[in-house]
Order: structure tokens, then sequence, then C-alpha cells
């Protein structure tokens, strides 16, 4: 009987196999052959490869039970699959190079390439941790993956220091929960990540995707449109090498919730960002210290297309970014939760002259919700701050504003005096020295 033909078969007798993919259509093509219960080709060799595979473990989550492929150590170099299989099932490879983690064996010092060329659909955790601490594994080729289900890849290459180029998977279109998770985490040797034909994403889909890659200069982003919550939660964090991160393309938050928060925290070389094209952010820590110490952030940062904010929207969201000149915030006009602004400008400190809330009317109605609370703190550079139109009823909380800053004036309109002229934050001005405080608009 040929490989073909096994795996059809195979393919066949799998009554769920459409949950191995979770597509956007939820079922698998036809013409897919899918390797899922990984004994049905105990004996089929992998070509120029490895024998593929050579044992089987049962994983169990919740009431499912899987078998996967467990490949030992062999001296092989190569790691391929019959041209025939296009994609992979539940749990397929899960742990499948790191399976004897007792040894030294069990790091597979010899394997260097792997090529899922002819990979088209990952499944349900099917790459899970599979090359695990692989630290001589140089190159992975998923050029046609399309479809990348919950976990699919999610710590895949997690430590794979000698991977090195391009990640290209500008063929996938679609990357369900957690499907990039920590995959690339600490593989310090990828320079770029090609996932340009991606547009919607699900929750935490690119959660810790390339933290500490440290060579990382570019990543392309430009069909995304809608994103998950969490979708890129430490996405890059301290990739030191990347330069900008471009999001405009967003338009929809899918639910709002720690979507960007320490997104590209220590990315010291990042001198261009582009924010999604979106005015509202009521979730809560959407941008909570995503771009913290970035450092090389120069000249106009521009929050123009921000209407309204809640719940630690933009907390610490700038911390530590010294290059920042001036801030444009002139359309925000809500802030909806607690510390929605709280350390958002901290220790910028080349911020100069004037910051204008143009159109902020309200920022909140509780004097709990530590709306500007060390907003600017450290801001040595800071002279002028207005508040032009801020409502009668807005509270929040103000405490450490200017703290570390001297010589600022602050506006606010006239009105505003019966409501805090008498506040203690403002008597002392908001925690910085000389400060004026003018009700004069």
């Amino acid at each position: 009987m040929s490989i073909a033909t096994e795996l059809q078969d195979l393919n066949d007798n799998i009554l769920d196999a459409y949950t191995a993919v979770q597509g956007k259509g939820g079922t698998v093509p036809a013409n897919k052959n899918m390797v899922n219960l990984p004994t049905a080709i105990n004996s089929i060799s992998g070509g120029s490869g490895v024998s593929i595979p050579r044992e089987v473990d049962t994983y169990t989550s919740g009431d499912v039970s899987y078998q996967r492929v467990i490949i030992p150590e062999n001296g092989e170099r190569t790691f391929s699959l019959p041209d025939s299989v296009t994609a992979l099932g539940p749990y397929t490879f899960a742990y499948a190079f790191y399976a004897d983690r007792t040894t030294a064996a069990g790091r597979h010092r010899s394997l260097r390439e792997v090529d899922f060329s002819n990979i088209e659909l990952i499944g349900d955790h099917a790459l899970y941790y599979c090359f695990y601490g692989n630290s001589l594994l140089e190159s992975i080729d998923l050029s046609s993956v399309t479809n990348i289900s919950s976990d699919g890849l999610s710590y895949a290459f997690l430590g794979c220091t000698s991977l090195t180029g391009n990640i290209d998977l500008g063929n996938v279109t679609y990357v369900n929960r957690a499907g990039l998770a920590s995959a690339f985490m600490g593989a310090t040797g990828i320079t770029s990540v090609d996932l340009r034909s991606v547009s919607g994403t699900y929750d935490e889909a690119f959660k810790n995707m390339c933290t500490r890659c440290s060579r990382l200069t570019s990543v392309n982003l430009s069909s995304i449109d809608n994103i998950g919550a969490g979708a890129f939660s430490y996405a890059f964090s301290n990739c030191s090498a990347l330069t900008s991160i471009d999001l405009s393309s967003a338009t929809t938050l899918q639910r709002g919730s720690r979507n960007f928060e320490y997104m590209c925290s220590g990315c010291t070389s990042l001198s261009t960002i582009k924010l999604p094209d979106i005015s509202v952010y009521s979730g809560s820590y959407e941008f909570y210290y995503a771009f913290q110490n970035c450092t090389s952030l120069t000249g106009t940062l521009d929050l123009s297309k921000i209407t309204s904010i809640g719940a630690n929207t933009l907390e610490s969201a700038f911390y530590g970014c010294t290059g920042i000149t001036s801030v444009d915030l002139s359309n925000l006009e809500t802030i909806t939760g607690s510390s929605a602004l709280r350390a958002a400008f901290n220790g910028c400190t080349s911020l100069t002259g004037t910051v204008s809330f143009s159109k902020l009317q309200t920022t909140g109605t509780s004097r709990n919700y530590y709306t500007m609370q060390q907003a600017f703190m450290g801001c040595t550079s800071l002279t002028e701050i207005r508040f032009p139109v801020l409502s009668t009823t807005s509270q929040g909380h103000w405490s450490s504003m200017l703290q570390g800053c001297s010589g600022v004036t602050v506006h606010f309109p006239a009105a505003m005096q019966s409501t805090m002229g008498s506040w203690s934050v403002v008597t002392g001005g908001f925690g910085g020295t000389n400060t004026t405080v003018l009700f004069d608009l």
C-alpha cells in the first residue's frame, strides 16, 4: 500500500478531523491528507529525513486522549514529511523533538533543518513545544502554511537560538487562539517575521510570539484589521533591534482587554510606531507599558486618533521614552476608567513645551480614578499643560502628576476653580515645584 493510500485511509477514518484545524469554515478540505493518529504511519519513511515516527506517546487533555509522535535522537540532520502530507492534526508533533527530557539526546543535537514546505494546515497543538530548547536548529520551512489553529505553533521554537533569518509565514491568513503564542520566544537569531496576509486574529494569537528576539528588525503585519483580546501582549517585548511597528490597518478590537500590553516594551531601537485606526478603547490595560523604555522614539507622538479611553488604557504606555518631544492628544474627549493615563509619560525627559487636552471634557466622576496620577512625572522639560474644556463634574486623581517637574503652568477653565481650586493636589502643585495653576480658560 502506498504512503498516499495509507494517509488517505487514515483521513477517511477520522470523523472529528475538523477539530484539528479550526479553519474559518471549521472543516478540513477533502483533498488534505492529515496526520492525526501517528500509529497509522509508524513505518512510513520520511525520504532523506528521519524515519517517522518511531515512537508514540498518549497525551490526555481533559476527557480527550490524543496519540502524538515522539522522535528520539537518531543522528539525522534533517527532518521532512512525505509530500502527500499537507495538514497536521491535534498534538501530532507536540514535544516531538524534545521527547527525552532527561538526557542530552533529548536535545536532538544533530537536527539542523526541518522541511514542512508542503504543510498548509496546522491543527490544534500540532507543533506545541515541538522544538523547544533545540539550540542547534538552523532553519524551518513553513512557507505554505495558511491556517494555524489554537496553540498550533505555541512554544514550538522557544529557545531555538540558532534559528536565523526570515520566518516566512506570508501565506497565513488565519491564526486561532494562541496560535503563535510564544512560538519564537528567545529565538535570538531570527531577523524578520512575515505575517503579511493575516487579517483577523483571535485571543492571544501572538502573545509572547517574539519576546527577547534580540536580532529581530522587522515584522510585517500589514493586513491586520481585526484584533482579539491580548493578541499582541508581550509580542515583541525586549526585541532590542526592532525598528518599527505598523498596526495602522487595524480598525476593530474583537474584545478590548490587554491587547497591546508590554507589546514593545524595551525595544530600544524602535523609532516608528503606527497605532491602530481605532478611536475608542473601552477595555482595560490596552497599552499597559506597551512602549516602555523605547528610547529611540523621537519627535511628536501622534495619538490624535484616540477620542475615548477606559481603565488603564495608557497606563505607563510611554514610560521612559526619553526621545519624545511632543504629544498630540488633541482629539481625546473622554476618560471613563481608573488609571487611564497613570504614569503614561513618566520619565519622558525631552517632552518640551505644551501638552494640550483641547477636547477633553471628562476625567471621570470619582477622585479614586487615578486618572492623571504621575502622568507627567519626571518630564523635566515640560512647561505647560492645558485643559480648556474640562467639565466641572470631572474629578479623577491628579496626585504626583508633575512630580520631578519644575516651573510648569497648568491651565483650567475658570468654572473649574469652584470644583477643584482648593484640592490639596492643586494647592500642592500636583507634586511639582514652582507650579503655577491658573483657572483662566
